[in-house]
């Protein structure tokens, strides 16, 4: 059953493509069971029917729950979602060395705005590879969840969302374990949470082992942004609301201000990706204060966070 992009979606705002076709296949699997029971009147196959009915019933269930309301109890996960957790940190954690001074790189910047190129593969922020570094996301966690790669395959656009919450719990334990274990860590995210709860995760991060934590931000036009954005939906048919953009970018602006103006990290550098280059906008080093290096780009970068 191909996935439909008008078909409703559940009070989470989830589609219902992989787990309503399953159990609308499951449901059709019962009545032909139930039906060749009463045409033969044996009792193993009214038995069998009965069987299909359950598991039908089981489908229907979980066909608008996410991986957490299925696999989880009280905030407890499943053992076996649990070995599944396991077997993500240590995929990211192999063969990366150990550090006397475990240090996490945070990558913050709103959709689109340039992140890998003007960051994660720019020499110049000093970001270090898989080689050196655990480098931790949710959509990497999200690619060893079985349901999420089953809807990917199955063209359910919608399929990120059924794994949200797991994939994020799994990136947040993948980083208290590798700290834990003295590696440096890469840690991709949008950064658009509010200094308020960012301040959290950089508590609990020097908390879990952390000795140094520098933040690389990405800014950039928003229209530049919603072009990129626009442009890739063609490609993935995964489209972005532009409300939504311009209010992440402007977030993330925003909370990037705010962190230097708390001293949250021990160093924090912008970067404007607008361009063919990166260009860095401005540096700050704990104890050593803020120095911009183009000030107009600097200027433009707040400015979002006024919005």
């Amino acid at each position: 059953m191909a996935f439909n992009e008008d078909q409703p979606r559940d009070n989470h705002g989830r589609w219902g493509s992989g787990g309503a076709a399953a159990a609308t296949k499951a449901s059709s699997h019962a009545n032909k069971a139930t039906a060749e029971a009463k045409k033969s009147g044996k009792p193993e196959a009214h038995a069998k029917a009965a069987e299909a009915h359950h598991k039908a019933a089981a489908h229907h269930a979980s066909a608008f729950k996410s991986t957490e309301e299925q696999h989880s109890t009280d905030g407890r996960w499943s053992a076996e979602r649990k070995a599944m957790h396991k077997s993500y940190t240590e995929a990211v954690t192999k063969d990366v060395p150990t550090s006397d001074t475990p240090t996490v790189h945070m990558t913050g910047g709103g959709p689109a705005s340039g992140k890998s190129t003007g960051l994660l593969h720019n020499p110049a922020t000093k970001i270090p590879g898989k080689e050196g570094a655990a480098h931790i996301d949710p959509d990497g966690a999200k690619l060893h969840i079985p349901e999420y790669n089953d809807r990917v395959k199955a063209g359910d656009k919608g399929a990120a969302s059924y794994v949200h919450e797991e994939s994020s719990h799994m990136a947040k334990s993948s980083i208290d374990d590798a700290l834990a274990a003295g590696h440096d860590v890469v840690y991709d995210s949008v950064g658009d949470s509010g200094i308020q709860k960012l301040t959290g995760k950089v508590e609990k991060m020097r908390a879990q082992g952390a000795k140094r934590i520098v933040a690389h931000y990405a800014t950039v036009d928003v229209e530049e942004a919603i072009k990129r954005s626009d442009k890739r939906a063609e490609r993935t048919g995964r489209f972005v609301p532009h409300e939504y953009i311009r209010q992440s970018h402007a977030d993330v602006a925003r909370t990037s201000v705010a962190a230097i103006e708390t001293g949250l990290f021990d160093a924090l550098d912008v970067y404007d990706t607008s361009g063919d280059k990166p260009i860095h906008v401005a540096s700050y080093v704990k104890g050593k204060g803020l120095k911009v290096h183009d000030q107009a780009a600097w200027d433009r970068h707040k400015k979002r966070g006024e919005s």
